[in-house]
Formats: C-alpha cells, sequence, structure tokens
C-alpha cells in the first residue's frame, strides 16, 4: 500500500513521534518539518496495520495545509489517501451535520459564504437602522458568541441582531461557519450513540496548529477523544498568534494534565533558516514566561548577521528597502523576498517606493493602492482630464458619485456615433434633463483644464469639486488623502495617466516582493524577508499592550519566516496626523542576540550645514535623508523636508 519509504530523512525525534503510540503533543519549533512528521505518522500506522486508512481523522487550521497534506500523502499511498478524512475543523463538521442532518432539525443544508453572510447581516441591520457598527464587526462578534454557546456578552442590539439572524438561517435551512462546529457538538451530545459510532470510526487522530484552537474546537475534539482512539497533536505555543480570534494557548500549555499517560515530543532541529536568524529568534521567544521551554538548533550556517537599520522617517526607510531589494536581486534574481508588516495601515509608503522604483510587487491578503475602488473612481477622473476619448474613464467617473446617471444610459451614449466622449452625448438623443447633468460635469472638465494650480493642488480640487471625497466614507477619505499624497511629484494630468497605465500591468509571478501582514505570512517562508516598522505602538502594537507575549509571538513568528537574510528597520519619526512624531524603537529590538545582529543606520550624511526654515528659524542640520532633514534649531529637533530648507 505505501509506495516510498516514509521514514527516511527522519531525525531522531522525528522518528520517535512517528513511533509513538500513546496520545502525543509534538512540539513544533519554526521550519522542523511538522508536516513531513505528521504525514510519516500516519503511512507508519496504515503501514504497520494499526488502522486502515478510513479509521484516521486529520484536522487543518486552513484549506491550504489540507490541500499540502493531501498531496504529500497521495505521494506515499496512492489513492488509499482519499479513504482519510482530512480537513478544517468547519469542513470535517459540515460532513457530519450533513450526514446527520434530520436529528438536527434541517433538511438539505446550505452553508453561507462569508459575502452571503455579510448581506444578510446588512439588510438585518438596515431594517433596524442600527448604525453603530460596521457589519462585518457585527458578524464577527456574533460568530465569537456562538463558539461560546450564548449572546450574553452581546448589548441588546447586538443580541437582537444576533438572534433574528439565527432565526433567519433557520428559515433558509441554512448554517454559517460557527454552526457548523456547534451543531456537530450539539448532535453529538443529545445522540450518544451517533458520538459513540465517531468515537469507534476514527482510531488516530491527528490535529494540526493545535496552538491556535478555541473554546469550541476543543470542545470537539473532547466529546471525540476517549480510550477507543489515539490523539497526535500537532503545534507551537511560541506561534500562537491568533487569540483575537478566540485561539487560546492554554490548551497546549495544559495537554499533559488534560490527556494523562501522554507523551510530548520536541521537534527543535530548524531546516529553514540561517544560524544568525535561529539565535535572534531564540533570544528574543525566551523572553516569554507562558511557554514550553526549548530552542531551535539550526541547521544551516553563515556569516550573514541579522541586519537592523534605523532611518529618519517612513519615507527613507521604505526607499532604503528597495534599494537593498535591487541589490539582493541583482545577486540572485531567483531569490524569493517578502516585506512583512504588523498592520496593513503600514504598506503605503512601502508600496509608492516600490512603484518608484519599478519593483515588481504583491500584497497578499489587502488590496494595493491602485487598486481600491475609491482611489480607481479619482484615477478616473485625472484620465479622462487628460484623454477627453477616454470612454472607460469617463463610464467610471460619471457614477463616482451616484449623480443619477445609470447603466442604461451610459450604454446609449458608448452606443452613439462621435469621436469624443462629448460628440457621442451630442448624438445620444437623451432627454434635456440628463444632457443637463452631462454639460455640466462638461463643463467642470473645461474649467479644470484650465486652471493654473499645480497638478498635486487640482488634483485635490478635483475630488473635492467632484463630490467624490463628500460622498466617500472616512477610510476611504483617508486613502484619497494618501493617494493626494503620492501625486506630488509629477507635472500634469497626463504624465500621471500615464504612469498608472504602466503601473497596473500587475504579474502573479513568484519572483514579485510580496507585502503581508505577519499574520497573512504564518506557515510562509522566503529567502529575503524585511521587517519595518518595528517601533513602540507599532510592533508591539499598542491596542495589544495588554497581550506583549503575544506581540513578541508575532515577532517570533516574522524573524523565521527568512531563510538567508533578514533585515529589521526603524523610523526615528513617522507620519501621523498629517505631521511627523518621534517615535522610540521597540523593545523587542533590545531582545535579539547582539551577537548575531548588526545595528546600522541608512546611509545618512551628516553635513552640520547651517539652515533656514520660515517657521521654526535657525537651525543646523543633523542628518539628511532621500527628502528629510534632521535639524536641530536651538534646543528643538524636527524632521523636515529639504526643500522647505534655505542655507545660511
Amino acid at each position: 500500500m505505501v509506495q516510498i519509504s516514509y521514514m527516511h530523512n527522519l531525525n531522531p525525534n522525528q522518528e520517535k513521534a512517528v513511533q509513538c503510540k500513546d496520545n502525543l503533543l509534538i512540539v513544533a519549533g519554526a521550519g522542523t518539518g511538522k508536516t513531513k512528521t505528521i504525514v510519516s505518522k500516519i503511512c507508519h500506522y496504515i503501514d504497520q496495520g494499526l488502522v486502515l486508512p478510513n479509521q484516521i481523522m486529520a484536522t487543518t487550521f486552513t484549506n491550504k495545509a489540507t490541500h499540502e497534506m493531501k498531496k504529500r500523502l497521495e505521494s506515499h499511498l496512492g489513492h488509499f489517501a482519499s479513504m482519510i478524512s482530512i480537513g478544517t475543523f468547519h469542513r470535517i463538521s459540515l460532513n457530519i451535520v450533513q450526514t446527520h442532518e434530520k436529528l438536527l432539525g434541517f433538511e438539505n443544508i446550505q452553508v453561507l459564504s462569508y459575502d452571503d453572510q455579510l448581506q444578510l447581516i446588512r439588510k438585518i441591520m438596515s431594517h433596524m437602522k442600527f448604525k453603530d457598527s460596521r457589519p462585518s464587526q457585527i458578524l464577527e462578534l456574533i460568530q465569537r458568541a456562538k463558539e461560546k454557546g450564548t449572546f450574553g456578552d452581546l448589548n441588546p442590539a447586538e443580541r437582537d441582531i444576533g438572534e433574528i439572524y439565527q432565526k433567519r438561517l433557520k428559515e433558509m435551512n441554512a448554517m454559517d461557519f460557527a454552526d457548523l462546529l456547534v451543531n456537530a457538538i450539539k448532535l453529538w451530545k443529545n445522540n450518544p450513540s451517533v458520538l459513540a459510532q465517531y468515537k469507534e470510526q476514527y482510531k488516530l487522530i491527528c490535529v494540526d496548529e493545535y496552538q491556535d484552537i478555541n473554546e469550541v474546537q476543543h470542545e470537539w475534539l473532547k466529546l471525540i477523544c476517549g480510550k477507543e482512539n489515539q490523539l497526535c497533536c500537532v503545534g507551537d505555543p511560541d506561534q500562537a498568534i491568533y487569540s483575537f480570534r478566540g485561539s487560546n494557548i492554554k490548551y497546549i500549555l495544559g495537554f499533559g494534565e488534560e490527556f494523562k499517560n501522554s507523551q510530548r515530543i520536541i521537534l527543535d532541529q530548524n531546516y529553514r533558516s540561517t544560524d544568525k536568524i535561529i539565535k535572534s529568534a531564540n533570544s528574543l521567544i525566551k523572553f516569554n514566561k507562558n511557554r514550553i521551554d526549548k530552542e531551535l538548533l539550526p541547521n544551516s550556517v553563515s556569516d550573514r548577521k541579522v541586519d537592523v537599520f534605523v532611518a529618519i522617517h517612513e519615507k527613507e526607510e521604505s526607499s532604503e528597502i528597495c534599494k537593498i531589494i535591487a541589490q539582493e536581486k541583482e545577486k540572485n534574481p531567483d531569490a524569493s523576498v517578502a516585506i512583512l508588516f504588523r498592520t496593513s495601515a503600514q504598506m503605503d509608503s512601502m508600496e509608492e517606493s516600490l512603484l518608484n522604483a519599478n519593483i515588481k510587487y504583491s500584497i497578499v491578503g489587502s488590496i494595493q493602492l491602485l487598486d481600491r475602488a475609491e482611489i480607481k473612481d479619482a484615477v478616473s477622473y485625472i484620465r479622462f482630464l487628460a484623454n477627453p476619448n477616454d470612454f472607460m474613464a469617463f463610464s467610471r467617473l460619471i457614477q463616482s458619485p451616484k449623480r443619477g446617471i445609470g447603466k442604461t444610459t451610459i450604454d446609449k451614449i458608448e452606443s452613439s456615433p462621435g469621436a469624443s466622449v462629448k460628440d457621442k452625448i451630442d448624438n445620444s438623443g437623451l432627454n434635456e434633463s440628463t444632457n443637463n447633468k452631462l454639460k455640466e460635469i462638461l463643463d467642470q472638465f473645461d474649467s479644470w483644464k484650465s486652471s493654473p494650480l499645480p497638478f498635486s493642488k487640482l488634483a485635490k480640487k478635483i475630488i473635492e469639486e467632484s463630490g467624490l471625497f463628500e460622498a466617500s466614507e472616512p477610510p476611504r477619505q483617508e486613502n484619497l488623502n494618501r493617494w493626494l499624497e503620492s501625486v506630488g511629484e509629477f507635472e500634469g494630468a497626463e504624465e500621471y495617466a500615464n504612469y498608472v497605465l504602466w503601473s497596473n500591468i500587475k504579474s502573479d509571478d513568484d519572483k514579485d516582493v510580496q507585502l503581508m501582514t505577519v499574520h497573512a505570512a504564518k506557515g510562509l517562508e522566503f529567502d529575503i524577508v524585511f521587517l519595518p516598522g518595528w517601533e513602540e505602538g507599532l510592533f508591539p502594537h499598542i491596542r495589544s499592550r495588554a497581550n506583549t507575549e503575544e506581540e513578541r509571538r508575532l515577532a517570533y513568528v516574522a524573524l523565521t519566516r527568512a531563510r538567508s537574510y533578514l533585515a529589521i528597520s526603524y523610523a526615528q519619526s513617522r507620519m501621523q496626523h498629517g505631521k511627523y512624531m518621534s517615535t522610540t524603537p521597540s523593545r523587542f529590538l533590545k531582545e535579539l542576540d547582539s551577537k548575531n545582529s548588526t545595528f546600522q543606520s541608512f546611509k545618512h550624511k551628516k553635513n552640520g550645514n547651517k539652515v533656514f526654515h520660515d517657521i521654526f528659524g535657525h537651525g543646523i542640520v543633523e542628518e539628511t535623508g532621500v527628502h528629510h532633514a534632521q535639524v536641530k534649531f536651538g534646543n528643538v529637533v524636527k524632521i523636515v523636508p529639504l526643500n522647505s530648507l534655505a542655507k545660511r
């Protein structure tokens, strides 16, 4: 049945874990081959006749992890791999509730997608005229409440929405993701014979990412596990980073007490990163107290230390990172590169620098600045200003903001003869009211085209006078303001329109630089990793002050994504509310292994020139970056644009 040697290249601890026949917790550090170990254990149990393939259940944290495990098992077991129950908790629970749906009072259960769930919540909130929270926030609260088994922690309005939501789901004969686990538990508790059937069915239960399970998943596992089967959980408390989703590290830390006569095996041989990276990660995570003591052992040695850079401000930080990326790519074009952020809000400055440096990039789990709907709307105005024949731009801007001109009218204009949009409108035979609206818009463009304002100020004038800015919600207004900051270097509409045209030619090539949050990077690895924004308030984040240990675990995850080169950076000042504010380096920087890291400035120029600023007066330049300078005005140090200084 087994096609190739599943025991090949296992280290002693991995081999011990594969052969263990007790309940087992495998504490698998980053890059220690946990998936290989789980797959080998499953193959070993089948090969030794301890279980049949259909007597194995393996739960994963993501659909991607499910696919990877299935693929590896197929390479060893062939078609027998399809007999193993592999999937996320939600996927396996769906199979269970569908099999016994009549016992739960359902028939032909449908599972609502996230978008459908959100749409249902949105309708309920609209009907109730509830506007205190976003629909996505309410949905998240309801999901967490259902997993806890009560709406008791919700406020009265949220509770009402939750109850109506559940009633609507029932009427639709539908469940959401949280319902799948909750109803599987309900089924087992109310029908002991059904639970006994599943306990008898599955002789080996493997659970991946055990550090990330939540309360309802834990209850689910406790019900199905017993004397009839063996439990093998794999996880790393040092990588528990999802408490905001309800995960609780206590379950992996208390495994030995909860499951008596169990074993614990630590996988500590790292096959991913260099010794300098591993030693820095070990040094950092040792400051946590709530953990299982272990120290990763590197498998590869390198002379290259972890670089820690300091920049004057985030624009210099971003531009200097781009320079290093260019240098690294020149040496090794095939190297995979990632820039990992604590929050997605930090990406804008980096995105702008990558665009300016003509470096291809992709954003994982987010939307690029130029791909955001409100930015596309703004750009459509600039494109039409540059080219009055650009009907695609016109058809977008005419509906942003809403003007009572719909698809039927736009289609009629498009099908009318004429080279320019104005000609098409004139030949479309529209009614007087619609014609007047369109004339008013075209007159606005004539006015903007003749404006003597610099392009950056003209762009601001356009999004304000068009009504686009006022019609946008506050988060989108913030994005529009960021976009306005990025257009300052362009001379006019035509130059910017051409820039956008070529910037939008994107590639899905794996060689693109990958931008993502550290949370999104969990489970991934890259040759080269950059970690910008290591400042107090950002990393650790100000909203996570009460959970510094989880923030440190998140930093540990970030460090251990790198294979060969790791660069961490922080800025001495960062733009907040329209002005530069001084920052404090992250406490985590002090916790790195100083013997294996190098602290240095980006290439600042120290010149001591005497200068004059219109607001701050006379000063002495301490350091200059790409676009800004650090200047001492009397006893006060400020970060100011270089073009705001005059030499004295």
